[in-house]
């Protein structure tokens, strides 16, 4: 009696994992997804092409300051090692102090340059980002798509799985005109 009731318990379970395994399969089957590659359409979309061009203003801007200081720091070392000869101990301490203070301010100076630029970098990109998402989502739900996967992150999609990238940046473009 023992042996049987436990052979109707094992039945029973395996009938519920055969049931739930396939309505599982059935719920994945009915499941829409697409991808979308997400750094082109960055790349693509107006307002994308706007930030990029403000963030390479700002970094020109602070690569030609850098630029302009590294100069200088350059002429005051030639300058010192033409005068080094005829100086006096004392005068080239003063100059090679500083020379090294226009060096340690230079190089905080790049220091804070590029801290400043990752930063308006990550605040502008993050914008975007969000925005992107956003509208790559609203696009999916109207055209009855359930799972939107960025492209860079899918090691393979079949021939079956859509690529809704040229339509998100139309879409962005015309809600976002830039």
């Amino acid at each position: 009696m023992r042996i049987h009731n436990a052979l109707r318990a094992l039945l029973i379970a395996a009938f519920a994992v055969f049931f739930a395994a396939a309505t599982v399969g059935t719920a994945h089957a009915d499941t829409k997804v697409v991808v979308i590659d997400f750094q082109a359409a960055l790349q693509e979309v107006q307002e994308g092409k706007l930030v990029q061009a403000r963030l390479e203003g700002i970094y020109n801007e602070k690569a030609a300051s850098l630029r302009k200081m590294e100069e200088q720091l350059m002429a005051l070392q030639q300058a010192y090692e033409k005068q080094a000869m005829v100086l006096s101990d004392e005068a080239k301490r003063q100059k090679e102090q500083e020379f090294m203070a226009g060096q340690a301010q230079y190089q905080q100076m790049v220091m804070q340059s590029e801290q400043e630029f990752q930063a308006t970098y990550g605040k502008e990109m993050e914008t975007l980002i969000q925005k992107m998402r956003k509208a790559a989502g609203e696009l999916a739900k109207a055209k009855g798509y359930d799972i939107v996967l960025d492209a860079a992150a899918v090691a393979y999609s079949g021939p079956n799985v859509p690529d809704l990238t040229a339509d998100l940046i139309t879409s962005y473009n015309k809600s976002n005109p830039g």
